[in-house]
């Protein structure tokens, strides 16, 4: 079975640089690490739900492991982080990569554009409930690959209570 991303993107997935096109293309999952720059939401309610959802704290210079674990026609995502572990499941649905967290669900179309490739939202289920996208939390991400690996940047904002959590930094597969 062609990889998750190579499914989702169909021809588009060649136009990706080489470096991400070997990761997302490795038949049983990869591993990258790589160094980050995390803010957490500053406001009380908004860091507390990022505590909840289990989201990074702010730090600098954090490290980060990534394991990518294909599981049949989807991938376990286990991001390993300042003694934590921040644990996604993605599978397609139609042209979306669909991305869990939790009971949360969210879907993205996939955008590739040069050296980049964007996450751009496009709708959210708790516990399987379609959630109507005004009050819907999103993500909002992208990796932009380099010399040898990848700029990843991502936003977790949920509505009323904002930023809850933005990243960003250097990963290298190994």
């Amino acid at each position: 079975m062609p990889s998750l991303y190579r499914r989702i993107l169909g021809p588009r997935f060649e136009a990706l640089p080489e470096v991400l096109r070997r990761f997302h293309d490795l038949p049983g999952g990869g591993r990258a690490k790589g160094s980050l720059e995390i803010e957490r939401a500053t406001c009380r309610p908004g860091n507390a739900l990022a505590g909840l959802l289990g989201l990074p704290r702010t730090g600098e210079d954090v490290a980060v492991v990534l394991e990518v674990k294909v599981q049949g026609d989807k991938e376990r995502w286990v991001r390993h982080m300042q003694g934590r572990t921040l644990e996604t499941v993605q599978w397609m649905k139609g042209e979306w990569l669909m991305e869990a967290l939790g009971p949360w669900a969210f879907a993205s179309r996939m955008v590739v554009d040069g050296s980049e490739m964007r996450y751009e939202f496009q709708r959210a289920w708790f516990l399987g409930i379609p959630v109507p996208r005004w009050i819907a939390p999103f993500v909002d991400g992208g990796v932009d690959a380099g010399e040898g690996g990848w700029r990843v940047t991502v936003r977790i904002v949920a509505p009323i209570f904002g930023e809850l959590v933005r990243y960003e930094g250097w990963i290298v597969p190994e």
